[in-house]
């Protein structure tokens, strides 16, 4: 499988990024894991890539191991046990933006963020468009971020699970 100019450009694929895939692979790349480590040193945006690579199940799933990969994140934040439901999520949420507005707490903004994302996200995960799924990476790594300052693995895995699916393919 392979992805084309007309592809990307067909998926408002533009700026720097499409410049430098079209430069760098010409206007038909091949999904290989040789292609996928050079666009990772070339520095372009395979998650978006990713994301509108996979079907519908595949960013259903997606969201899923994003939820996964806060779990930690969102543990530290509230050390409590995180509610299972989408609603309960968001209560607590608002539970903790009320604590950062009250005291200027910037933990409590932090785990508000973070519970706020996650409940969307899951309310998310059976329809989700790439749009979506791309946020919901994104916010796993905001919530890694609040708790270790440091997102770059678990950035790379998601990169990974999406290479895998996509040269399944």
């Amino acid at each position: 499988m392979g992805i084309t100019r007309a592809w990307l450009g067909e998926r408002k694929a533009c700026g720097p990024d499409l410049d430098v895939v079209i430069r760098e692979f010409g206007e038909d790349v091949q999904l290989t894991r040789a292609n996928f480590e050079r666009a990772l040193s070339l520095g372009l945006n395979l998650l978006w890539l990713g994301c509108h690579l996979a079907d519908r199940k595949t960013l259903s799933e997606f969201i899923v191991f994003t939820l996964g990969q806060r779990e930690p994140a969102l543990a530290a934040l509230t050390a409590v046990p995180l509610p299972e439901d989408a609603p309960a999520l968001r209560l607590r949420a608002v539970e903790a933006w009320g604590r950062w507005r009250r005291d200027s707490d910037l933990r409590a903004r932090s785990e508000a963020i973070a519970l706020r994302e996650a409940a969307r996200d899951q309310g998310l995960a059976a329809t989700a468009t790439a749009a979506q799924a791309e946020e919901a990476a994104l916010a796993a790594l905001r919530a890694i971020s609040f708790t270790t300052g440091e997102s770059a693995t678990a950035q790379r895995d998601q990169l990974e699970w999406l290479a895998e699916r996509a040269l399944e393919k």
